[in-house]
């Protein structure tokens, strides 16, 4: 990735890309959150992804707009649920969802909108090969448990990807 962080966990992560995405290095946007009145604010997320977790990207101040029915989404429920409010475009990584689009079918139809991607794969390690798989795939934004798979404190995480969302989140 082109820059990374130590976050206080894989929630804190998710936090940040949320707060990222809607404020940029605005330090007026920045001083506003929580409140994103006359900021783009809404994170499209698959139905099937939402979890206990996702509440970290609404305490940064984000709508979550749910696409797709139960386990299955077409990309044309993506395409339309995108407009001139969404900030990003979030994929939770887990090997048990199904009937769901794939990253690079996500990435696309969001960078066709000039939109950024940001993914949760708390859960993702190991393999290794997971801590860059995500971005070599086109996500803007990964997020990642330092505890887990990788063994290391609870209390910690890693945010990993492009350079200006990272310092957005910094």
């Amino acid at each position: 990735a082109e820059a990374g962080l130590v976050t206080a966990g894989a929630a804190a992560s998710m936090l940040l890309q949320a707060a990222a995405c809607m404020t940029g290095t605005d330090p007026a946007k920045i001083a506003q959150i929580p409140d994103t009145t006359g900021v783009k604010n809404e994170l499209v997320i698959h139905r099937s992804h939402r979890m206990g977790y996702d509440q970290a990207y609404i305490v940064a101040g984000a709508t979550l707009v749910e696409v797709g029915e139960g386990r299955s989404v077409k990309p044309g429920e993506l395409e339309a649920a995108i407009n001139d409010k969404t900030a990003g475009v979030i994929h939770i990584c887990r090997g048990w969802r199904f009937g769901n689009l794939e990253l690079p079918e996500v990435v696309e139809i969001a960078h066709s909108h000039g939109v950024p991607v940001i993914v949760d794969a708390s859960g993702m390690t190991p393999p290794l090969e997971n801590l860059t798989k995500f971005v070599s795939q086109g996500a803007d934004m990964v997020g990642f448990s330092g505890g887990k798979g990788l063994e290391g404190p609870q209390s910690t995480g890693i945010l990993c990807g492009r350079s200006d969302l990272i310092e957005a989140a910094r």
